[in-house]
């Protein structure tokens, strides 16, 4: 696991780059404002319990720390394109920040602790590392529905996802390994994802001027194309998750994040 910092040029990305699809760019739009405020909290809930991680877990929580940090500082370049198109980026931006991470994250810290923190960043890991496995299984359209520029770049992301996948389950596990912790973590990680992409996906087709009822119907229809395996894989996830004696190692895929990263040239460094 090495902290690599691409440069990519989104100058160019479409309106609707995700298969020229309404649903699905606008549902990545909304992914693209809360993966880097996520990410920067997945941080903060990590460094709140540095202290007491093992020492031979810290090398690895630093690189977990310098990825998600260039994770969030790339999607947030994304977001300049996206004002360019008059998109409503920033106030999607806003809402998330002063309803999820300034209400809701304080409000879990002083009920339920800061390794519910950490817990609930251990959920949102499985689903990103989740999302990854699914976008590199072979005749998956995840990827390859999208433009170059921001395929390659997901691509990236996801290969990471999965590099670092089990840093923060290990943490966890070495702090308190309590089962009911971790499905709590996963359930509440599960209802904030949940609903706040389908709130970005709203907000986003909302600010759109350019959509109109017969686009949104027509997409609509073909979605499916784009995202059909993704419910049931991570349905098959999560239920794995959920049993008592999950561990994220026990799923050998790193081998599809070394092949992504070679095709992108970013291979880990010998």
């Amino acid at each position: 696991m090495q902290v690599r910092r691409p440069d990519f040029d989104f100058s160019n990305v479409n309106r609707y780059y995700y298969g020229d699809n309404v649903w699905a760019t606008h549902m990545m739009n909304g992914l693209h404002v809360l993966v880097p405020i996520g990410e920067v909290f997945f941080i903060r809930a990590v460094r709140n319990l540095l202290e007491q991680a093992p020492a031979e877990q810290k090398a690895e929580l630093k690189k977990f720390i310098g990825q998600e940090s260039v994770h969030d500082q790339v999607h947030r370049q994304f977001w300049a394109r996206l004002r360019e198109q008059g998109l409503p980026v920033d106030s999607f931006a806003r809402f998330f920040t002063a309803t999820a991470i300034e209400t809701m994250e304080p409000l879990v810290e002083k009920l339920l602790g800061k390794k519910m923190l950490l817990s609930a960043t251990v959920g949102f890991e499985h689903y990103t590392a989740a999302l990854a496995d699914t976008a590199f299984q072979p005749g998956s359209q995840l990827l390859p529905k999208m433009q170059k520029e921001v395929a390659e770049m997901m691509g990236w992301h996801a290969a990471e996802e999965i590099e670092h996948k089990s840093v923060a389950f290990n943490m966890l596990k070495a702090i308190d390994d309590n089962y009911l912790l971790r499905a709590m973590g996963m359930v509440l990680g599960s209802s904030i994802l949940s609903l706040y992409t389908v709130i970005g996906t709203v907000w986003f087709m909302a600010g759109d001027k350019e959509l109109n009822l017969a686009r949104l119907a027509k997409d609509l229809l073909a979605l499916p194309q784009i995202s059909g395996d993704l419910l049931p894989a991570l349905i098959r996830h999560n239920a794995e998750y959920f049993t008592p004696g999950f561990d994220p190692d026990h799923k050998d895929n790193y081998h599809l994040a070394e092949n992504k990263l070679k095709e992108l040239g970013m291979a880990l460094a010998s």
